[in-house]
């Protein structure tokens, strides 16, 4: 049996770079580790223990939103080191009209 240790990185299919930069390093704060022009993406990584956790790949503007009911990832939730950075990161979130 295969049993990994935990997740190594995601890559998310995004209609525009620039937005998710805005989002991903711009408000939750992590560090772009790479950017790519073909295929263009980005690499974002929480620390420094992998090179990257999360990946957006561009699929353009016109890309397809998913639809109710279909299948692929719901949601990614990140780890806070305790309740109050949890809660300051509620709080910028809704600053930054984030829907939560």
């Amino acid at each position: 049996m295969i049993k990994p240790q935990r997740i190594g990185h995601l890559i998310i299919g995004v209609r525009n770079l620039e937005r998710s930069k805005a989002f991903y390093h711009g408000v939750l704060g992590l560090d772009i580790t790479l950017e790519l022009k073909e295929p263009p993406m980005v690499l974002f990584a929480s620390s420094s223990r992998d090179h990257h956790e999360i990946g957006c790949l561009e699929l353009g503007e016109n890309a397809e939103a998913p639809r109710p009911g279909q299948i692929g990832v719901h949601h990614i939730a990140f780890r806070m080191a305790n309740e109050q950075d949890l809660i300051e990161a509620y709080q910028r979130l809704q600053a930054a009209k984030v829907p939560v």
